[in-house]
């Protein structure tokens, strides 16, 4: 299942349910509204059909995972949950901006409101996997795509350098937590940097998938690492590259 935020492109070709998904709920572009469906091609659709309403898409997204969590309990699922939060426009709730009345800047508000909100939508999901007794045997990953656009919308990157678009750290360097209760050790953290490459083979360990040569998988399968197995570093190096720039 695939809840949320795709921007791979328009065509048929790059639909989630081309790509290998059974279920898809989200839109196929970028900056959506937060309480809009939108229209032609960045609407939110179920499948392939746009959906009439929605309340928010922070709450939509969870809430879609979370019943396919339910109704997939007992066989072996996978969901890619991608929400628009915190991305342009900023766009909330009432009940989640009073959370926040003690910041003046309204912009800052807001997006404090946003991020409050995607909180509640990823703990529906862990709360569902606690209802179904699952914990123990499902791999969490939970990470950024980027940095803060700190003009826009008043994230901070600090104390490293740069922001979204650039290869500065402030632009690349992002928050990434895996759990797996039972099986990686909690409260731990590693200095080791890997990236978002390595989900594919660590998801693919987790599952007993054994890799092939051919695929030229460019990721690194962490699992070992995150069990203290392996102690040097998952990369030599890691690359970056977003047009003239480079890291």
């Amino acid at each position: 299942g695939w809840f949320g935020k795709s921007h791979l492109g328009n065509e048929p070709q790059f639909h989630p349910l081309k790509r290998g998904f059974d279920e898809f709920f989200g839109f196929l572009g970028g900056a959506h509204s937060y309480l809009e469906t939108g229209a032609g091609p960045n609407a939110i659709l179920r499948g392939i059909e746009p959906v009439p309403s929605i309340d928010y898409t922070s709450d939509a997204f969870a809430q879609e995972a979370v019943s396919f969590i339910g109704r997939h309990q007992d066989q072996p699922w996978f969901v890619y949950l991608p929400f628009n939060a915190v991305h342009a426009p900023l766009e909330t709730l009432e009940k989640y901006e009073a959370r926040f009345k003690a910041i003046t800047d309204p912009q800052r508000r807001k997006f404090a409101a946003m991020l409050s909100a995607l909180d509640d939508g990823v703990g529906s999901v862990l709360a569902k996997l606690r209802e179904q007794q699952q914990e123990e045997r499902t791999l969490i990953i939970f990470h950024s795509d980027n940095g803060g656009p700190t003009p826009s919308i008043t994230s901070g990157n600090g104390p490293l350098r740069g922001f979204k678009g650039q290869t500065w750290e402030g632009g690349v360097r992002v928050p990434f937590f895996a759990q797996w209760k039972g099986t990686l050790p909690a409260g731990k953290v590693d200095d080791r940097p890997v990236a978002q490459i390595d989900i594919l083979p660590t998801v693919l360990a987790a599952a007993g998938v054994e890799v092939k040569p051919e695929w030229k998988i460019d990721g690194v399968n962490l699992l070992p690492y995150l069990k203290g197995e392996k102690i040097e570093a998952p990369h030599e190096a890691i690359f970056w590259r977003f047009g003239q720039q480079i890291a």
